[in-house]
């Protein structure tokens, strides 16, 4: 729905050969030192979220109006999901 929208898909992993490299334009390799069988350490999770937070944060003080405009849209599409 956001490519045929026109948005800018980035896709963040850690991954070189996930699945979502397929689908977006951008991809965020994120290395971590945690090994297969250690199931997620605390601090990866918050490093991955602090990126993706700061790539929204920046786009939406970027593109205000067009941003709320997208969030307005994204309610309608997923509101008939929620329940």
């Amino acid at each position: 729905m956001a490519k045929e929208s026109g948005g800018h898909t980035v896709g963040i992993t850690r991954f070189v050969k996930s699945p979502i490299i397929e689908f977006a334009e951008e991809v965020l390799i994120l290395d971590t030192n945690e090994g297969s069988l250690q199931g997620g350490f605390f601090s990866t999770k918050i490093a991955q979220l602090y990126i993706l937070d700061m790539l929204y944060t920046e786009y939406f003080r970027r593109t205000t109006k067009v941003s709320i405009n997208n969030i307005n849209r994204t309610v309608v599409a997923v509101s008939d999901k929620l329940y």
